[in-house]
């Protein structure tokens, strides 16, 4: 059986938008490393 596994990530967005997509990213990896497949964020 194939198994998949999701992350949900949240987050503090700000007015900076540049930051916001860094923050993302690191989040992302942090979740990719971790095994997930999948990756959503609200």
């Amino acid at each position: 059986m194939n198994r998949n596994r999701v992350a949900a990530v949240q987050m503090a967005s700000g007015p900076n938008v540049n930051a916001n997509l860094l923050e993302a990213g690191r989040l992302i990896a942090k979740a990719a490393d971790a095994g997930a497949g999948m990756v959503v964020l609200p």
